[in-house]
C-alpha cells in the first residue's frame, strides 16, 4: 500500500474511532474512566479500525 494511501487509512480509522467513542461518552462518564484508559480504548479501536480497513482493501485489489 502507498504512503499516502496508509495515512489516509489513518485518519479515516482515527475519524470513526472519534465518532463511535464520542457517542458513548456518557458511558465513559459513568464508569469514570481516567484520561490513560480512555486513549488506549480511543487508540485500541483505531487500531483495530485500521486494520479491518486494510485487509478488506488488500482483498478488493487482489480481486
Amino acid at each position: 500500500m502507498k504512503r499516502t494511501s496508509r495515512s489516509l487509512l489513518w485518519v479515516l480509522a482515527l475519524g470513526l474511532a472519534l465518532t463511535l467513542l464520542w457517542r458513548k461518552m456518557r458511558l465513559v462518564v459513568l464508569v469514570h474512566v481516567t484520561w490513560w484508559q480512555l486513549v488506549l480504548l480511543f487508540l485500541g479501536l483505531a487500531v483495530a479500525i485500521y486494520l479491518i480497513f486494510d485487509v478488506l482493501l488488500d482483498r478488493a485489489r487482489r480481486m
